[in-house]
């Protein structure tokens, strides 16, 4: 829909490609810093595990300069029958790639896009909106809490370690025993013959 971009005085002529697996479309060249596209794009996929790369780039006289880029990961998406307003992305300078393929980006650049996207119902089923509104609303929320708690595990440390025992071997040590506690400990197991 459009963006923001900030810091430079320079001149921009900005286009954006939106990728989504091995299909890309591309805007037409806008000139400003605060461009405004208003171009609508259609994917089609099956594949919920991937996202949507987003790159601004500016034309230049002979090769053209990446402004920023984002990737939307496809389980953000809503579903929807009507077009949203949008939300405004920070553009990063860097793509973050796992196993080949885009996760997500990294070193923000300062500049905005303002992206509006959402999954449209199958046509054979746009007669039935208001119930399926309402079930598309449920089935949102679902997928929020969802997201919201895959968010909060990739937060978390794989391995805590509180209690002074190696998870990189088999030894572990009475850290966890006040020093009197191993006295006690130690004589009062009964003495094996021969040791």
């Amino acid at each position: 829909r459009g963006a923001r971009f900030t810091g430079t005085t320079g001149q921009f002529n900005s286009y954006v490609n939106l990728k989504l697996q091995n299909v890309k479309s591309t805007t037409v060249a806008v000139k400003g810093t605060n461009p405004s596209w208003e171009q609508d794009f259609i994917f089609e996929t099956n594949r919920m595990d991937t996202g949507l790369v987003i790159e601004v780039w500016n034309k230049g006289m002979l090769w053209d300069k990446l402004v920023g880029c984002q990737w939307l990961p496809l389980m953000g998406i809503q579903y929807s029958t009507e077009v949203g307003e949008g939300e405004w992305l920070s553009l990063d300078s860097e793509l973050i790639l796992a196993d080949g393929e885009v996760r997500g980006t990294k070193n923000p650049t300062g500049h905005s896009i303002l992206i509006e996207a959402h999954f449209e119902l199958p046509y054979d089923l746009q007669d039935d909106t208001p119930e399926l509104q309402e079930k598309l609303e449920m089935l949102n929320s679902i997928m929020d809490q969802e997201i919201t708690s895959f968010r909060e595990q990739q937060k978390r440390p794989l391995h805590t370690l509180n209690s002074g025992i190696s998870e990189d071997s088999d030894y572990t040590s009475d850290v966890g025993y006040p020093a009197s506690a191993q006295h006690q400990h130690h004589q009062q197991q009964p003495q094996q013959p021969g040791s």
